[in-house]
C-alpha cells in the first residue's frame, strides 16, 4: 500500500455536510480499494473534540512541546497498520481574532445570525455568551465595533484560517511528519489557500511530490478584483513545485487556466453508493397520493426559488389544480425566507414550509420525492454545485433545475438524462405539467436515466481518478486527458 497525506482544513464531525468534508471524506473511505492508505494533518476544530478518541484519533498538544510523545504516537499508529490515520492539530487566534473573540463574548454573539461576520470561528474557539447586566448596558456600543472588525478582518484574509496559526503549527507537525513517516505523496486540499501552503511546505520537507486540490478557483468573475489579485500573488510562489492540479468542473479549471499553465484534472464532487442504495430500500415501499415537489436546502439572494415558484403558481391557475394532488414542499435553514416568497406569491395552500430535519430522513424526502427542485445561481457564471445536486442524481429523481445559466449543471443533467433546466416561468410550467400528467396517468414520474453515467458521479469513482494520479506521480507517468477521461 501506498501513503497520500491530506492536508485540510475541515473534516467529519466538524462540517459534516460542507462539500470541501465530504469531498475529503469520499476519498479517505475508498482510496485504500485502489492501494492507497491516507494519513489526515487537519486544523482541530472544537465539534470534532468529543469522542476523538473513540473514533481513534490523533488529538495534539496545542502547544507542540513535547514532540518526542507526538512521534512515538504516530509511530505507533502506524506500526499497528491502522489507516486511517486522521491528527488534529489545535491552533490559536492571531491578533485581531483575539480581540473579536473578546468582542463576541461580551455582546453574547449569536453564530446562527445573519450577519457578515466569520460565523465559522466557533468551530474552533467556543464562545461562550456572557449574561452579565453589567455587560449588557455597554453591549450596544461594542457591537459595531464587532462588526467593523469583522470586515477588517474579511479585507485582510477572507477565510478564518488565515485569522489563525494553522501554517505555523501545521508547519511543525510537517517537520515532525517528515521524520517519522514514509509518505509517497501530499494533497493540498483548498478552498482555503493555506492548506495549499502548507502542503507545498510539507512536501519540501518530506521530499516527495505534492498535487492540490483546488476546489474554488482562485479567478472566480465574482470575487473583488483587488483580493483576488492578492490571492493570486499568495499563492504564484507556492504553486512553483506542485505535480499537478485537481478541480471539480471544467468551468473552475477555465477560469485558473492562465494561473495553472499546465492544465488540470477534473475530479467531480459526487455521493456515497451506500447511502444512496440505503435511502432508495427505505423508500420502496412508499406510495404518494399528490405530486411532491420537493427542495432541501438553503436559498440565498443570488440563488433562490422565484422563478418555480412563479411557474407553480401558473400552473396552479391555468390547470385548476388542488393542494389534494399537487404540493410544494421545502426544508431547510431558509424557511424564513420561503415563507416570505411562498406569501408573495400567495400560493400557502399549495406549500409546505420545514426547518431542516436529520440526515437519514432527509434522505428518505429526496428518494421518495416526486422531483426534486434544484436551484442555480443568477450570477452569469457556473459554480460548484453543492451536495444535494450530486445526492439527488445518486436517488435518481427527476430534477427540475431553475435559475442563471449553469453551463456544468446543463451538461450533467443532459449526460445523466437525471433532469431539466428551466429559465423562464414558461419552462417551468411546459415542464410540470409534463410531469405532473404523466404522472397522474401512470402513479409514477420516470425519465430516460443513464445510469452508467450516474455512477460516474459516485465517491468511489472519484477517489479510484484520484488513485490514478497518485499512481502516475509515484510511477513517474504522464497520463493524457484523454486517458483520464475514459476513467
Amino acid at each position: 500500500m501506498r501513503t497520500v497525506l491530506i492536508v485540510t482544513g475541515v473534516y467529519p464531525p466538524c462540517n459534516v455536510n460542507i462539500p470541501s468534508a465530504k469531498r475529503i471524506e469520499g476519498f479517505v473511505r475508498y482510496l485504500s480499494e485502489y492501494g492507497w492508505q491516507c494519513i489526515l494533518l487537519v486544523e482541530a476544530c472544537h465539534c470534532a473534540e468529543v469522542g476523538y478518541d473513540q473514533r481513534d484519533e490523533i488529538w495534539l498538544s496545542s502547544h507542540l512541546i513535547e514532540y518526542s510523545k507526538i512521534i512515538e504516537r504516530i509511530k505507533t499508529r502506524i506500526n499497528k497498520k491502522k489507516y486511517p490515520l486522521i491528527i488534529r492539530v489545535p491552533c490559536s487566534p492571531k491578533l485581531f481574532y483575539k480581540v473579536w473573540m473578546h468582542l463576541a463574548k461580551l455582546t453574547g454573539f449569536k453564530y446562527e445570525s445573519k450577519e457578515a461576520e466569520f460565523e465559522n470561528f466557533h468551530y474552533i474557539f467556543p464562545l461562550p455568551n456572557i449574561h452579565n447586566d453589567n455587560f449588557k448596558k455597554i453591549s450596544i456600543f461594542l457591537v459595531p465595533l464587532r462588526k467593523l472588525l469583522s470586515l477588517f478582518m474579511q479585507l485582510l484574509n477572507r477565510n478564518w484560517q488565515g485569522q489563525t496559526n494553522w501554517l505555523k503549527h501545521g508547519s511543525k507537525i510537517g517537520k515532525i511528519l517528515s521524520d517519522s513517516i514514509n509518505a509517497d505523496v501530499v494533497l493540498g486540499s483548498s478552498p482555503a489557500v493555506e492548506n495549499l501552503e502548507l502542503a507545498s511546505i510539507i512536501s519540501q520537507k518530506m521530499h516527495i511530490p505534492w498535487i492540490a486540490d483546488i476546489r474554488d478557483s482562485i479567478n472566480r468573475g465574482w470575487s473583488e478584483n483587488w483580493r483576488t489579485e492578492l490571492d493570486i500573488l499568495k499563492t504564484k510562489e507556492y504553486l512553483k513545485n506542485v505535480s499537478n492540479f485537481i478541480h471539480v468542473t471544467r468551468q473552475e479549471a477555465e477560469r485558473d487556466k492562465k494561473l495553472l499553465k499546465n492544465g488540470s484534472f477534473i475530479i467531480e464532487n459526487g455521493f456515497f453508493e451506500e447511502e444512496m442504495e440505503q435511502a432508495k430500500i427505505s423508500a420502496k415501499d412508499h406510495i404518494s397520493l399528490r405530486f411532491t415537489i420537493r427542495f432541501l436546502g438553503s436559498i440565498y439572494a443570488q440563488r433562490n426559488l422565484d422563478l418555480f415558484l412563479e411557474g407553480f403558481k401558473y400552473l396552479i391557475e391555468s390547470e385548476q389544480l388542488t393542494n389534494d394532488n399537487i404540493i410544494f414542499e421545502y426544508y431547510g435553514w431558509s424557511w424564513r425566507e420561503m415563507e416570505q416568497s411562498v406569501s408573495k406569491y400567495n400560493i400557502q395552500n399549495f406549500c409546505r414550509i420545514n426547518k431542516p430535519v436529520q440526515h437519514t430522513e432527509a434522505f428518505f424526502l429526496t428518494v421518495s420525492a416526486t422531483t426534486l427542485v434544484l436551484p442555480t445561481n443568477n450570477l452569469g457564471q457556473s459554480g460548484i454545485p453543492g451536495s444535494k445536486f450530486y445526492e439527488y442524481l445518486g436517488v435518481e429523481r427527476p430534477i427540475l433545475s431553475v435559475g442563471g445559466k449553469d453551463a456544468y449543471v446543463e451538461d450533467v443533467l443532459r449526460k445523466t438524462g437525471a433532469g431539466i433546466m428551466c429559465y423562464s416561468k414558461e419552462d417551468v410550467f411546459n415542464t410540470l405539467k409534463t410531469w405532473f400528467y404523466q404522472w397522474k396517468q401512470s402513479g409514477k414520474l420516470e425519465l430516460q436515466i443513464n445510469h452508467d453515467e450516474i455512477k460516474k458521479f459516485s465517491r468511489r469513482h472519484s477517489a479510484k481518478k484520484l488513485a490514478n494520479i497518485l499512481d502516475a506521480i509515484v510511477d513517474g507517468k504522464e497520463i493524457t486527458q484523454d486517458e483520464f477521461e475514459k476513467l
